[in-house]
Formats: structure tokens, sequence, C-alpha cells
């Protein structure tokens, strides 16, 4: 089957047969990523009476009871009521839409010359504006790898003070200035690990003021998606974005974004 798509005045078509998967699996019986410490998530059987529900215990059915944080156990995608004052729906990106992988080396706050308010330190890692601007930003959705790149990423423990790179606030207006309405990375947040509860990346790509209130109404459709994992085999360039998303109303969602190849009609991929 394939799926079509036009970006910027070109034809572009993909292969629906090869989906690649962004998501992060959450094994609750095995190793698992975490964010802040957080006991791992769990699945336990349920019991109603007499009912139990593990058919290794003699029930009739496996009926799990889930608890996990969205935040903390894998990938999530976020609106912003994670941040904002005031009653806010959950994430609602479009179901389809062209996306741009791009793989970026941190560099630190120092070095970048640019700025994160305290306790960010000039020695730590950051994604900058400096470092961006070297990519061509075309999409709505941008999908951004760290290097380096390990596999450990997917059941890695981020803990401590600031155990990720994080954006500096120019890379976030300059993303905004190129368009980009969701954000996708490799890291549990785009702000420090620990920033004493101010997120002044994410009130930022939301453009929210300082009582949290928002200053764009437009800005409000964003939304930002977390601990996803983009595996060395998947090259940057343009892709055509399907981000899963359950109907549950709270500020941020268990995800799964898939991505697919695109190929321009006369048989060039997608640059």
């Amino acid at each position: 089957m394939k799926l079509t798509v036009d970006h910027r005045g070109q034809r572009y078509s993909a292969d629906a047969n090869k989906a690649i998967s962004l998501a992060i699996a959450l094994d609750f019986d095995g190793r698992q990523p975490a964010f802040y410490g957080v006991a791992p998530a769990t699945a336990t059987a349920l019991k109603a009476g007499e009912f139990i529900g593990d058919t290794n215990r003699g029930g009739s059915c496996n009926v799990a009871r889930l608890a996990l944080i969205p935040h903390c156990h894998g990938t999530h995608t976020e609106s912003v009521a994670h941040v904002a004052g005031g009653d806010h729906t959950a994430p609602r990106p479009p179901a389809w839409l062209a996306a741009r992988i791009i793989s970026i080396e941190p560099a630190s706050l120092d070095d970048s010359g640019e700025s994160y308010p305290a306790p960010g330190r000039g020695s730590e890692a950051v994604i900058s504006r400096r470092a961006l601007s070297h990519f061509k930003v075309d999409t709505a959705a941008l999908i951004i790898r760290t290097l380096p790149n390990a596999t450990v990423k997917r059941e890695h423990s981020y803990e401590g003070d600031n155990p990720h790179p994080y954006f500096t606030l120019e890379a976030i207006e300059w993303l905004i200035d190129q368009g980009v309405e969701h954000l996708l990375v490799d890291t549990p947040s785009i702000d420090r690990g620990r920033d004493d509860g101010s997120l002044p990346a994410h009130r930022r790509f939301w453009s929210l003021d300082e009582d949290r209130q928002p200053t764009n109404e437009h800005a409000l459709a964003r939304t930002i998606t977390e601990f996803i994992f983009v595996p060395d085999a998947v090259p940057d360039g343009l892709y055509l974005l399907n981000l899963q998303l359950p109907d549950w109303r709270t500020d941020a969602l268990p995800s799964r974004p898939v991505v697919f190849a695109l190929t321009l009609e006369d048989g060039e991929e997608g640059d």
C-alpha cells in the first residue's frame, strides 16, 4: 500500500508496509526507562471477588491493572496542559504530518553562547540554536536524535541533578520561527532535569507568560513528544509521521510515533 503526501509543492510517497516505530517499548516485567528515579511501571492481575485475571493462577483470562507515569516511563506526548494554568485539552496533533529527522551532537551551554536560567550551568550539554541552524527545518514536525546514540536509551534511568541535554531558550525561539509545531526528542525532557520547577523551555514553546497564561492562542495546539528512540539504521531526512495517541483527557499521553520514509514521485529519496 502506498501513502502519498504533498510537501512544499512536491509529491512524495511512502510504503505503508515499512513503518518505523520511534517509541520505546515498555516492558512491565523487564528493564524500563525511567526519569526522576521513579519506581518501575507495573502490571498486576485484577482481583474482583473470586475472579483473578491471571491464567497462570487459574483465571479464565488475563486482565491486568497497569500503573505508570507517562512523563517518567517512556515515550509520551504532552500538550500545553502540562505547564499552563487553567483548563486545557490533551494533545491532539494531526494524524499525519510531514516530519524531518535530524541528528545533533550537544555542546556545552558556555560554548553555545546562548541562555538558560539558573540553575542551568555553563558546562552542561545543551541543544542550541547554533547547532539547529545547520539543518534544513521545513516541516511542522521535527524529530531530534542526540549524539552519541545508543540502544541503552531504551532502558536508561535518568537520575540526578541534570542527566540529559536540554534546549536553550534561543533554540526554542528558533524552532518556533521555523514553524515547528510538533517537537519529538530522545531525551526525557526538553528542560533541565532539575530546574526548580520553572520549565522555561516548555513555557517558551507554548508562548506562556509569567502567570502560565497563553500569549498566542495558535501555540496551544503544539505538542512535545519526549523519550523517543531513533535507531541508527534510520537516516536523517524527510518522513511521514503518524503520531499515535490514546483518547485520554490528561496532560501527557503514552504515545507511539511511527514514521515512513518519503520518496519523491519521480523516484528520488526525500531530502
